[in-house]
């Protein structure tokens, strides 16, 4: 299968891609280094460096390549940078979006796997874990312009669908037609023969005869076009019972974590923990530490990216439904280094909610997809990979 990976020098693009290149795919990457690291890149893919709101350059990318699945990991994701500069959150993760999406359907792109996040969507919700029917209510410009790429999906789904539909019945309606003309002809021809009356009785019976046969055949292709059209709504209602046009999956993650998470960047906080950890530094806690969230280790995800190149389309919460809060972070931590670490407090940041955690049931159901990490197993192989960097 032919995928392009957008977002795949990136944290979690990067870890989907070499699971694909691995399971024998062949795999492209589309990043503009803005974030991501050319280093973080599989050997084996061909790399764009393209950003989003090149269209030139990107739809380049889709007529030299021309990919059966588009896996879309590349965003802006830093909440506080979209706090700060809602426009520039907006053009990259709606606009940016919006334009792979539109060549994604005019290069007959089969499936869009889109990563939208679970963590920043619904808010504060009255209820924990958080389902996919949760009220989206997002806290921060980068909630809010996720769920506006995940409508502006389902709106190209639906327009390739109707598309689909409207081509496939004028289709049916030319060839109807062109049957309809070609019986038209054969009667008129058979008035003429009949208007000119008969010199020799034979000849006039030779017609009649020739009037039966075709009005017979006429008749034949009256019903070859009634079939016509039977199948064709035999076919219409089949496609409202299965997908047609473009396929679409909705990954929302909670807070990943893992290897090849820049600690320096907009990372999460296992990542940014561990670097200053490791540095001999105090991590910092912004509130009180009692703030939840749901990690869930990369791996984890990549094993849902790759359950979503063939499964049931939908929208699906990619997590744990485990909470925890800053302050169990920091004593798991402990517990896996040996030692006591002991953080510094810092006043609350807006845009970030206070608790959170993902029901994963429907994504274990119709996808198959089960976290396999523990919170101290995925910290652990996380701080092994940033000592052995």
């Amino acid at each position: 299968m032919k995928i392009l990976v957008t977002g795949g020098a990136g944290f979690i693009g990067s870890n989907v891609s070499d699971a694909l290149v691995k399971d024998g795919h062949e795999v492209t990457v589309l990043d503009n280094l803005s974030t991501g690291k050319e280093e973080n890149i599989n050997p084996e893919v061909k790399f764009y460096n393209v950003d989003l709101l090149d269209i030139e350059s990107l739809e380049l990318v889709f007529r030299e390549f021309k990919p059966d699945v588009v896996n879309h990991h590349a965003a802006q994701i830093d909440v506080r940078k979209s706090v700060e500069d809602p426009a520039f959150d907006a053009e990259t993760n709606i606009i940016g979006s919006i334009n792979l999406f539109e060549l994604s359907i005019n290069y007959g792109v089969r499936r869009i796997i889109f990563s939208s996040t679970g963590g920043a969507l619904y808010g504060e919700p009255e209820k924990l874990p958080a389902t996919e029917d949760t009220p989206i209510e997002p806290l921060s410009p980068y909630g809010v312009a996720k769920y506006c790429a995940e409508n502006y999906l389902n709106y190209f789904k639906r327009l390739y669908e109707l598309r689909d539909r409207h081509a496939s019945l004028r289709s049916a309606h030319d060839d109807g037609g062109e049957r309809i003309s070609e019986h038209r002809d054969r009667h008129a021809s058979l008035r003429s023969a009949h208007d000119d009356g008969g010199e020799r009785i034979s000849e006039h019976r030779d017609r009649h005869a020739s009037l039966r046969s075709a009005h017979d055949d006429g008749g034949e292709r009256i019903s070859e076009h009634q079939d016509r059209h039977a199948s064709l709504r035999s076919a219409h209602d089949d496609k409202e019972e299965r997908s047609v046009g473009i396929e679409r999956v909705i990954l929302r993650y909670a807070n990943v974590y893992g290897p090849r998470q820049d600690p320096l960047g907009e990372a999460g906080v296992v990542a940014i923990f561990a670097g200053k950890i490791l540095k001999g530094e105090k991590p910092v806690i912004f509130g009180d530490g009692n703030q939840t969230r749901d990690y869930i280790y990369v791996e984890d995800v990549v094993k849902a990216n790759v359950l979503a190149l063939e499964g049931k389309e939908g929208i699906y919460n990619i997590g744990t439904g485990r909470e925890t809060s800053v302050n169990e972070l920091i004593e798991i931590f402990s517990k896996v280094l040996g030692r006591e670490i002991k953080p510094e407090y810092a006043p609350p940041r807006i845009g970030e909610v206070h608790r959170i955690s993902l029901d994963g049931e429907k994504a274990k159901s119709e996808l198959g997809f089960v976290p396999k990490y523990s919170l101290p197993e995925g910290i652990l192989k996380t701080i092994e990979w940033y000592k052995g960097k």
